[in-house]
């Protein structure tokens, strides 16, 4: 609030109704809510009554059936793309025909409606004006049309708009108020990541943050926006593109390098050594889905040179389909017998959970197929990367493991040294959320020469100056002393 104080801005709470009257301290009550308002910083929206997933299919298409939040949680590693929410669509078998007569799904949607309706006006007094509808983007309010005209109606007649699809922020005055987009930032988005997505919607110009200013002058941003702050370089690419800064002034042939790439696993992060002005020529060491690999790029042409899926260098099993899919039938039988409505079906589900633990599959090694699990587009990644670059010869190691040893090269030249990172495609989201934007994370960079003596020769170290030390240091004190207070008093 006091941001929004500071900006003279108002803010939008939106809540289920289902919540409203739950003793839970997870949720805002009716009067801390009205109390909001009363402010006048902020006006409430709401989510719809409840949230509930129905048509729910497990990665192999296994049917499940519906499934309530909680139980959502604990499937989400097992499952994959096919389910719905609950005002989505028909409630459907596992052949995808429907369970229910359209009186008996008329009724279900409309009870939706009614509940949430008396829910805020018995709490709140009225029904908050803005509405978001769940899991929509399908270009109408539903994915079956006898849905999407029920959905319709209650919409237009309870609420004053609605954000009904996800991945934009641009709306304009020829948009439907019953149709309008949203985008949902992310918890790992860095500043630049949204004004990036935000100015590539509205297309204008928007300033980005740039951080420590004195530390920017010692590289050029070719493309892309970059932050750099206490001991961290965000390099954020351009939509669908990548971003691209050099270091300034510095012509290496043989060094050391080492830097933590803490940016997401989907997406590229790359070093760039000896390289020309064009980048036809040049040596990349990259991480790329999870994936090293060392690319010697001569006269325009690349060449890989060498390629380690990281899980191997983790030493994480390698484990088959078969393997794979029953240990996501395990999850799904446990979910079930651990949110089991009576004694009858959670016996049913001890049974099942019991023989599917006994059943025999095929490991990798009895030839059975792979299994490549696809890696989120939220999925954290964090590497620290030591590079020896000495004439025609480069070692890689990661994580303080050697990963590439004695990788021979013909491009000898000095040249210049380069971070880039590139957007990796749409990745995996089982919320199918679009994002065409990668933030690539580069923290205590450290360079030094490669000269055999024994002292080394620092050529470039990304470190805060000593007042920014100071500076985070007091920052650091005074929330520990903010904690105490809030927890203690």
């Amino acid at each position: 609030q006091k941001i929004l104080e500071d900006l003279n801005y108002k803010g939008t709470a939106l809540t289920y109704a289902e919540n409203l009257d739950r003793q839970d301290p997870k949720f805002l009550r009716p009067d801390e809510l009205k109390a909001l308002v009363k402010t006048s910083y902020w006006e409430l929206g709401t989510n719809g009554y409840r949230l509930f997933f129905i048509n729910v299919f497990d990665r192999y298409d296994n049917y499940i059936g519906e499934v309530t939040p909680l139980e959502y949680a604990q499937l989400t590693s097992s499952l994959g793309r096919r389910y719905n929410h609950y005002l989505m669509d028909y409630i459907r078998d596992e052949n995808s025909f429907p369970r229910e007569s359209y009186g008996r799904m008329k009724r279900r949607i409309d009870y939706d409606y009614e509940s949430l309706r008396e829910a805020y006006m018995g709490s709140l007094g009225f029904v908050p004006g803005m509405y978001a509808l769940m899991h929509a983007n399908t270009g109408s309010f539903g994915n079956n049309d006898k849905v999407s005209a029920i959905n319709e109606y209650w919409i237009t007649n309870l609420f004053d708009m609605n954000f009904n699809r996800e991945g934009f922020s641009h709306n304009n005055r020829e948009s439907s108020i019953y149709d309008l987009t949203r985008m949902q930032p992310q918890a790992y988005w860095y500043p630049n990541h949204l004004i990036m997505r935000v100015k590539d919607d509205i297309k204008q110009d928007l300033p980005f943050v740039l951080g420590d200013i004195q530390r920017h002058r010692y590289w050029d941003i070719e493309k892309g926006a970059v932050e750099i702050d206490q001991e961290k370089i965000v390099l954020t690419s351009l939509p669908e593109g990548n971003g691209l800064m050099r270091l300034k002034s510095t012509m290496e042939k043989d060094l050391k390098l080492s830097v933590s790439l803490t940016g997401n696993k989907f997406g590229v992060q790359r070093i760039l050594l000896r390289a020309d002005e064009k980048y036809d020529n040049m040596i990349v060491v990259q991480i790329k889905n999870n994936h090293l690999h060392i690319i010697e790029k001569m006269n325009g042409e690349e060449k890989e040179l060498f390629a380690l899926n990281l899980d191997r260098h983790d030493g994480i099993p390698v484990i088959s389909v078969e393997e794979d899919r029953k240990a996501g039938e395990i999850n799904t039988l446990e979910t079930l017998l651990k949110y089991s409505p009576n004694k009858e079906r959670a016996s049913i589900y001890a049974q099942r959970l019991a023989e599917k633990h006994e059943e025999k599959v095929r490991s990798v090694s009895e030839g059975a197929p792979e299994y490549i699990a696809p890696i989120s587009i939220h999925a954290p990644g964090d590497r620290l990367i030591e590079i020896d670059l000495k004439n025609d010869v480069l070692n890689v190691s990661i994580d303080g493991k050697i990963a590439a040893e004695n990788i021979f090269l013909l491009h000898e030249d000095r040249g210049a040294i380069a971070l880039e990172t590139y957007w990796g495609e749409y990745g995996w989201s089982q919320r199918n959320m679009a994002d065409d934007v990668y933030d690539g994370v580069f923290e205590r960079l450290k360079i030094t020469s490669n000269s055999g003596r024994e002292k080394e020769v620092v050529i470039f170290e990304d470190k805060p100056s000593e007042y920014e030390v100071y500076r985070l240091m007091l920052q650091s004190y005074w929330e520990k002393l903010l904690n105490i207070f809030i927890t203690y008093f």
